[in-house]
């Protein structure tokens, strides 16, 4: 084994890297919110029905 290889890593390649994550963050950033906004307002719906179903009232959690 005498076959010694080394990868040289420039400035440059990692500055490319970093924007290419900085585009793909701010990319997927309004998917990752709107998924968020989305599985809020289903818990909600869901705790309300089984309240209602159940006759739980949701008032002494503070819900509403």
């Amino acid at each position: 084994m005498t076959d010694k290889t080394f990868v040289r890593i420039t400035n440059k390649m990692i500055y490319d890297e970093i924007q290419l994550l900085k585009t793909h963050v701010q990319a997927t950033n309004g998917k990752v919110k709107m998924n968020r906004l989305r599985s809020t307002v289903a818990m909600c719906l869901a705790l309300t029905a089984v309240s209602i179903v159940t006759g739980i009232k949701l008032g002494m959690f503070g819900v509403i």
